[in-house]
């Protein structure tokens, strides 16, 4: 096989990663734009994890070692702020007269999810792993579903459906 062979396999290989990579942006976009504007939590939390598996093919798309590292700590913070979130669902749904305690465990799994002191302790690794474009989505679009979910809480007097 010639080099010309192979010049034209990474073209093709570069250009389906390019649309990959496009077709992941627009699910960001796509779920951030669903948590925003749903009134069910469902739907929210739903909105959500589709934002973090699409954001995580993002991050390791050099697959480096330091980009791995930085993606597990990301992907086992969200996982673990996801798993507080539903616990708080389901302790208001069991535990009606339990409303502060649902309040309060939901508040630290969106602080755990937006990485905010004092659940921060996976935001500085990711961040000092990852390229910086990484780090411009981390810090700035996937903060936004998280804010308006506290938004939405405060307007509603902490009463999600």
């Amino acid at each position: 096989m010639t080099s010309n062979h192979f010049t034209g396999l990474s073209k093709i290989l570069m250009n389906k990663l390019i649309h990959v990579k496009l077709i992941l942006i627009i699910i960001i976009i796509t779920a951030t734009i669903i948590a925003i504007t749903s009134k069910n939590i469902v739907t929210i939390w739903i909105s959500l994890e589709l934002n973090i598996f699409s954001f995580i093919p993002l991050l390791l798309s050099t697959s480096t070692t330091n980009e791995t590292e930085g993606t597990i700590a990301y992907f086992l913070s969200q996982t673990l702020g996801s798993i507080i979130f539903l616990l708080s669902r389901t302790i208001l749904i069991t535990f009606h007269w339990h409303q502060k305690l649902n309040t309060s465990i939901l508040i630290f799994a969106i602080i755990l999810k937006l990485g905010i002191v004092p659940c921060h302790y996976w935001y500085p690794i990711t961040i000092e792993l990852v390229r910086w474009l990484n780090c411009l989505l981390l810090s700035t679009w996937q903060k936004i579903a998280p804010l308006f979910i506290t938004l939405f809480m405060s307007s509603q007097n902490q009463n999600l459906v």
